[in-house]
């Protein structure tokens, strides 16, 4: 990845940011769509409005993702629940909304989105040179953050799919902190991060090998936060 998005703060070179992503005129136009056209929904085990779609075919059962993701924000994760793709409503229902449905899964906007995210993946990665080394990020989890009230504790994204590919995420509206540590010295090795609205940060795949990462509560931010996360089956 290109070195000038590369997140210096801890030991590992495995997460890059990009503030300029999205400008702000179009960041607070895809919030505004997204909070109001997607049919979010709240599980049990969740304390954040989530969707889930996947560019082609329904979604798949096996495409699992465990997370400790209602943990304290000091850092506790007593009293958490695993979190998974299946945890997530489908998307099958959303296919007689009023949503433009691309493929079998991703509405237009998402859609869209997804694109920009693969150009610039490919652009800041030197590796990405033919199209068959740019990463597919055919699935996405979409979260919904109504205030600072709601939050997702530590936890690293252990993906049942696979290792190799890199996790890309996209922040629409308020500001939220993105806070790292490491799994063996979290005291020493972490670094916060101020997700601004039309930002991109990147976890390559050794960051949930070596890495948690949280979103905390902040009881001053009172405005929704939308986050995109794409990830490749």
């Amino acid at each position: 990845m290109d070195e000038q998005y590369l997140i210096r703060d801890i030991e590992i070179p495995c997460v890059y940011h990009d503030s300029n992503f999205i400008s702000k005129s179009d960041a607070d136009d895809y919030y505004e769509t997204l909070r109001t056209t997607i049919p979010w929904q709240k599980t049990a085990k969740i304390n954040r409005w989530v969707r889930l779609y996947q560019a082609v075919d329904d979604v798949d059962e096996s495409t699992i993702e465990t997370t400790t993701s209602d943990g304290d924000e000091d850092g506790s994760d007593e009293g958490t629940s695993g979190y998974t793709y299946k945890d997530a409503p489908p998307v099958e229902d959303d296919k007689n909304k009023d949503n433009n449905v691309i493929g079998a899964g991703y509405p237009e906007l998402i859609q869209s989105i997804r694109q920009q995210c693969q150009d610039w993946y490919a652009a800041a990665n030197p590796h990405c040179k033919q199209d068959d080394n740019i990463p597919s990020f055919n699935i996405c989890l979409l979260n919904f953050y109504e205030d600072g009230q709601q939050r997702i504790g530590w936890h690293s994204d252990r993906e049942e799919i696979g290792r190799t590919t890199p996790i890309i995420s996209v922040s629409l509206g308020a500001s939220r902190q993105f806070l790292l540590r490491s799994q063996t010295d979290g005291r020493n090795d972490r670094c916060s991060l101020n997700l601004t609205s039309g930002s991109v940060t990147v976890m390559e795949p050794i960051c949930q090998i070596k890495y948690l990462h949280s979103v905390p509560k902040e009881s001053d931010v009172v405005n929704g936060r939308i986050n995109l996360t794409f990830r490749c089956k």
